[in-house]
């Protein structure tokens, strides 16, 4: 199922995974500058962005490359040092980030690195960014919750029934 927030006029598209919601960077960047791979490649080759992926991979994925990470770690900060999200997905076997190609394609991270993608930004996009992504998981926790009333009611009209039934067979009184 694909959700979005608004930012001003522009919408940041959302898909929902089994590893929660991916947030796009492509549109996120966008707000930032229309070259959009320079925006995320400048950031990816930040050693801070480095070392939370890294935390991130570490903590969520099973099959993360960890040499892989030291050999860019290595390299980064010296003059020559590029680094894509494609070439990090690569190198460490990340699942944070997704990167496709084409019409339908974009860079999609975790919301979490997402939002650390923001915090890279200034405040006042942090602060919106953030303010609609909590907005919008509060509406879709109330949302569940109206829908679920119902039968979280039902279940416990069938306790009190049951409790009743199951006294009333054991003679037992109030």
């Amino acid at each position: 199922m694909s959700k979005e927030i608004t930012i001003g006029a522009h919408k940041i598209a959302i898909k929902e995974t089994p590893n929660g919601d991916f947030l796009s960077l492509t549109d996120l960047a966008k707000l930032v500058n229309e070259d959009t791979s320079r925006v995320l490649s400048k950031w990816i080759e930040l050693l801070s962005t480095l070392d939370f992926l890294h935390t991130w991979e570490k903590d969520n994925n099973p099959d993360y490359n960890e040499s892989g990470y030291k050999s860019v770690r290595i390299k980064a900060g010296v003059p020559n040092f590029y680094l894509s999200v494609g070439k990090w997905i690569k190198t460490v076997n990340a699942v944070g980030i997704t990167t496709k190609s084409g019409r339908y394609g974009g860079t999609y991270a975790h919301h979490l690195i997402a939002l650390e993608f923001c915090s890279a930004m200034d405040a006042e996009f942090r602060y919106k960014v953030f303010k609609e992504y909590t907005a919008m998981k509060q509406n879709e926790a109330e949302r569940w919750l109206k829908t679920h009333e119902f039968f979280l009611r039902k279940i416990e009209d069938n306790a009190l029934a049951t409790n009743e039934f199951v006294k009333s067979i054991l003679g037992e009184e109030e």
